[in-house]
């Protein structure tokens, strides 16, 4: 009978021991499942890094060659902005436009060159004061400084 029990405790604890080993080698590959997945999604998150890095980079580069025009970007500017401004009428835009004179630039032009505002088509006695303030307010809120010949010169 010692046998008996030693032939069935060797068969169980065989039976353990093939338990154990089962359970190792499906936590060993679950492991590795979740390595290999882990591993991919780093890869995808590097692709994903490399991409955002290289538009950051791009707009970087675009936005300081913005910069490197900002100074007369302003100038660009369509009269049509003025609008915006308070006492700036469409029709005193439109017959501006009508006029030739399209840009903020084109008007900065005209006073630095010693012609008055109210010489401009679109501009009356009765609106050049307006003018005069929403062109000044333009290159404020356009952050064009005080030492701008141009935005003085504009305004006076």
């Amino acid at each position: 009978m010692a046998k008996v029990d030693e032939a069935t405790s060797s068969e169980t604890h065989d039976a353990q021991h093939l338990k154990v080993l089962t359970d190792l080698g499906k936590q060993v590959q679950e492991a590795k499942e979740e390595m290999e997945r882990l591993h991919e999604q780093h890869k995808n998150a590097k692709k994903l890094y490399e991409n955002l890095d290289s538009r950051l980079q791009k707009c970087s580069v675009e936005k300081l060659d913005l910069w490197d025009n900002a100074e007369e970007a302003w100038r660009e500017q369509g009269v049509i902005v003025l609008v915006s401004y308070e006492g700036i009428t469409e029709k005193a835009i439109a017959k501006m436009i009508d006029g030739g004179i399209k840009t903020v630039g084109q008007i900065a032009d005209h006073t630095s060159a010693g012609s008055k505002l109210v010489d401009l088509p679109g501009v009356t006695k009765g609106n050049q004061s307006a003018f005069e303030d929403a062109l000044e307010q333009f290159f404020a809120d356009n952050n064009i400084g005080d030492d701008s010949a141009d935005a003085d010169e504009v305004a006076e």
